[in-house]
């Protein structure tokens, strides 16, 4: 099993914790083309849930873990 982690620009810190892990590939940005590739490998998603990524990860049929924003 592959973990695919997008930590975007604001948990870049985070890229060192998850390298431990052979089974774990992280990105800090990911552009339309290679999204949608990373998307066509995934089943499950955990994601914060905004529209753009709810709406790109429905497209491709991929389960989703929806952890909201604590100020919205």
């Amino acid at each position: 099993m592959t973990f695919h982690v997008l930590l975007g620009t604001k948990n870049q810190a985070y890229a060192s914790v998850f390298s431990q892990h052979d089974q774990v590939i992280t990105y800090t940005f990911l552009d339309q083309t290679s999204l949608a590739s990373v998307y066509a490998l995934c089943d499950v998603s955990l994601t914060r849930g905004s529209a753009t990524s709810l709406a790109e990860q429905q497209l491709f049929g991929i389960k989703k873990i929806i952890v909201p924003l604590p100020w919205t």
